[in-house]
């Protein structure tokens, strides 16, 4: 859905009179201060879905739907100090109009400028006067689990009357999660238990250091609607592959190599088990056979790590793959086709 622990041991590493150091857990106070200096980059999102509303959907005493308009809302986060705006394209993909609140009260009309449906990613613009609070944008290769997280937004509306978002403190649960179920893929994103509801979709989840390390969209749940402690970011990292595209306006495609590919045998990378006449692949000379074990960088061991890797690239994108052919090794150049989902998510492993 978009938006008890037991110890049985302990491991330590080293000498006995040389424990590891602590970890640098934030002091209430350090953390209210983190918090304080980092929100008013958050901001709160109404949605209006159908004919626009009269008057302003977050101004309460203008709440007055026309027939057949429905709203909602959710979170975003400032990434430009003139205005540009980071949520969930489930959040205002299909939106008639637009509201963003910051959290000094004003109100701007948003539009949306571009987005990666696929990915579940959009860009909003406000037009503010002058220029705002913005969060930068971190390194989530950076990451490790185990490390801080802050999630803020406005889930349940609970922001709506001062646009202040809540927030919720958790670690990085996971990384290069790949959850495909459903109408959008999140590829490679952090999984994280910082308490994620629905109207968290779209906001933020920072760094001790208060930059952006990615954008909070999916939760499992149980129970009906309530998070269940699993919640998914979109990576800072695939945010900036796709973000120069995005502000160009319309939409943007995510990336594929036209291939087919299973597990290699004991981890040994992806092998390629179809290559589409005229795709990305063959035109770079690939062939069924070759096993893939690098792709820009980034180390596959498998079919759904190829898969995973491919994700964060949008079309158009050149990467550098790496392959085995028999004995010899070899890499290889590929400029990445348009990837076109097929109606069930589960087909052949690795297909991309």
């Amino acid at each position: 859905m978009f938006l008890v622990l037991s110890v049985v041991g302990v491991l330590v590493v080293g000498a006995a009179d040389d424990p590891p150091a602590p970890p640098a857990w934030p002091g209430s106070e350090e953390l209210a201060a983190f918090v304080e200096r980092i929100h008013p980059a958050v901001v709160s999102i109404e949605m209006v879905f159908g004919r626009p509303r009269m008057g302003s959907g977050l101004r309460p005493e203008d709440d007055v739907p026309q027939a057949g308009a429905t709203s909602s809302a959710a979170s975003g986060v400032l990434i430009s100090a003139s205005g540009e705006v980071l949520t969930n394209w489930h959040v205002v993909g299909e939106a008639t109009a637009i509201e963003v609140g910051l959290p000094d009260g004003r109100i701007f009309a948003g539009e949306r400028v571009g987005g990666d449906p696929l990915g579940d990613l959009a860009l909003v613009r406000i037009r503010p006067p002058g220029p705002v609070p913005f969060a930068p944008l971190g390194d989530s290769d950076r990451l490790a689990v185990g490390d801080l997280a802050v999630a803020m937004g406005n889930p349940w509306n609970s922001a709506l009357t001062d646009f202040r978002p809540s927030v919720s403190l958790g670690i990085v649960s996971g990384l290069h999660r790949m959850d495909d179920k459903g109408e959008y893929i999140y590829g490679d994103s952090i999984q994280t238990d910082a308490a994620l509801n629905p109207g968290n979709s779209g906001g933020p989840l920072f760094n001790l250091r208060g930059e952006l390390i990615g954008i909070n969209g999916k939760i499992h749940v149980r129970r009906g609607r309530m998070n269940s402690g699993i919640g998914y970011a979109i990576s800072a990292n695939q945010i900036r592959n796709f973000l120069p595209d995005m502000r160009k306006g319309g939409v943007v495609r995510h990336g594929t190599l036209g291939a087919q590919a299973e597990d290699a045998f004991e981890g040994r990378g992806a092998l390629l088990t179809e290559v589409a006449v005229g795709g990305a692949a063959a035109a770079a000379g690939l062939q069924v056979g070759d096993r893939i074990v690098e792709l820009h960088g980034r180390p596959v061991r498998s079919a759904a790590d190829l898969r995973n890797v491919l994700s964060v690239f949008p079309a158009g994108w050149r990467v550098l793959v790496r392959f085995a052919r028999g004995e010899e090794a070899g890499e290889q150049p590929v400029t990445l086709g348009v990837f076109v989902p097929t109606e069930s998510p589960e087909g052949p492993s690795g297909g991309r």
